[in-house]
């Protein structure tokens, strides 16, 4: 299992964010939630060349914490699947990159109404890597567990109050 951490990157430090990102490729990324709940279904659409059906189920009863069905669509079955979306779609472009020997984060920065919004999320294997790390100076605030944002809290807001996470 993976140890991850997330932190928010205000636009004022993005400045010190570019110099890791620039020339690496971005993959756009497409979010649509079909449901949520007790089942979440989601399309995920990246780069117009992999397009995704999702299907995450929560069951507590026999202590499977998630259940992952994911299934490949064509461009014409994600289409359709799309137009039954509930919320608003969620955009973005995520880019990939090393922090340091075994250290990998993903930022993401969302486009269209959650403009703004810039999330760095990073992974390790064990657990020790995650509690020792220390931040770089223009990460913000740490969202990991903030019950303010969740993707699915995102989809359904109009707008996002980034001053609540």
């Amino acid at each position: 299992m993976k140890n991850i951490r997330r932190f928010l990157i205000d636009d004022e430090n993005l400045d010190k964010l570019f110099p890791l990102i620039e020339g690496i490729p971005c993959e756009r990324i497409e979010i649509a939630y079909l449901s949520i709940g007790a089942v979440e279904e989601k399309l995920v659409r990246t780069n117009d060349r992999c397009m995704r059906y999702i299907k995450l189920c929560d069951d507590r009863v026999r202590d499977l914490m998630r259940e992952k069905f994911s299934e490949k669509l064509s461009i014409t079955q994600y289409e359709r699947l799309k137009r039954r979306h509930i919320g608003h779609i969620l955009e973005k472009e995520r880019y990939t990159i090393g922090l340091a020997k075994g250290v990998i984060a993903r930022v993401d920065l969302y486009s269209g109404r959650l403009t703004g919004l810039n999330v760095i999320t990073i992974e390790w294997e064990n657990k020790i890597g995650s509690y020792s790390f220390i931040p770089f100076d223009f990460f913000s605030r740490e969202i990991m567990n903030n019950e303010n944002f969740t993707q699915k809290l995102a989809m359904s807001k109009e707008r996002l109050d980034l001053s609540m996470l």
